[in-house]
């Protein structure tokens, strides 16, 4: 005999069952954000039958603090304090079904000086919710108390001026190809042919880092396919000279590592002729 048992119903903020994201603290249109609060604008698109309001919660608190339903240990935590915020819901003009949530977070929620944590909590898992047919970041305020932790690049446009003794016009450069697939040694020739030839500077594509074809990372027994692993390749007079941050921030959604972060310390090396 199949007994179905009773819908449960909740008597109190921590029974069991499944919670909307709006009453646990996501959504209050009376927030009045701070300076310091990191505020990001997301385009949204529902679910058929998701209500706006909710699922503009529902991505408040999963790139936040939420699960789908509370539990006992929020009350281990300023929960209060460290929830996102959605403070403003308005429809996208012209355009049924779309809206626009401005959701607020607060500062102690991201690392200083982690451009990877930041966009791991911000647009990570929360792209792949069930409640949202679309989801798009649309605009981010970071406040001046959050951009004061990085410390920005070591030098400026005069030093690097200086250094490649180029002035009175822009500084040209490009980028190698094919991004992919070149050796060490290949990659290096034709970083230096380019320069030869009158390029001012070269620079990696996005999606080059250590693969197999191109070990560089520290450690590692490059050989003679050793790969420059600084970012921008200049020239300067006879010799070509590399400066530049060691690693640019990749979106690594579970590991913080050390190359990740943007240095303010460039690195020096020689490199000639293949």
């Amino acid at each position: 005999m199949n007994v179905i048992a009773p819908k449960t119903q909740r008597t109190g903020r921590y029974d069991a069952g499944v919670m909307k994201y709006k009453e646990m603290g996501y959504f209050d249109l009376d927030y009045q954000p701070k300076d310091t609060d990191i505020l990001a604008c997301f385009r949204i698109t529902p679910q058929d039958g998701v209500d706006a309001d909710e699922a503009a919660a529902a991505v408040a608190g999963e790139s936040s603090t939420a699960t789908w339903t509370v539990v006992w240990t929020d009350r281990l935590t300023a929960c209060d304090k460290y929830r996102a915020k959605c403070y403003r819901v308005d429809p996208v003009p012209g355009t049924p079904g779309q809206y626009f949530a401005f959701i607020a977070y607060d500062l102690e929620l991201f690392e200083a000086n982690s451009i990877v944590n930041l966009s791991a909590s911000i647009i990570g898992n929360v792209f792949g919710f069930k409640p949202l047919k679309a989801l798009r970041l649309e605009d981010m305020r970071l406040p001046i108390a959050y951009v004061k932790t990085y410390d920005g690049p070591a030098t400026g446009i005069v030093v690097e001026r200086e250094r490649l003794d180029k002035f009175g016009r822009p500084l040209l450069g490009a980028t190698v190809k094919p991004k992919l697939g070149l050796s060490g040694r290949n990659y290096g020739r034709v970083v230096y042919e380019a320069l030869k030839g009158g390029l001012d500077f070269t620079k990696d594509d996005e999606n080059i880092n250590s693969q197999n074809f191109m070990h560089w990372r520290p450690g590692r027994d490059r050989g003679s396919e050793g790969h420059v692993p600084e970012r921008l390749r200049r020239r300067h007079g006879a010799d070509l000279r590399a400066r530049g941050v060691c690693q640019v921030a990749g979106l690594d959604h579970h590991h913080d590592r050390s190359g990740d972060r943007l240095q303010r310390h460039s690195v020096d090396l020689q490199m000639g002729p293949p």
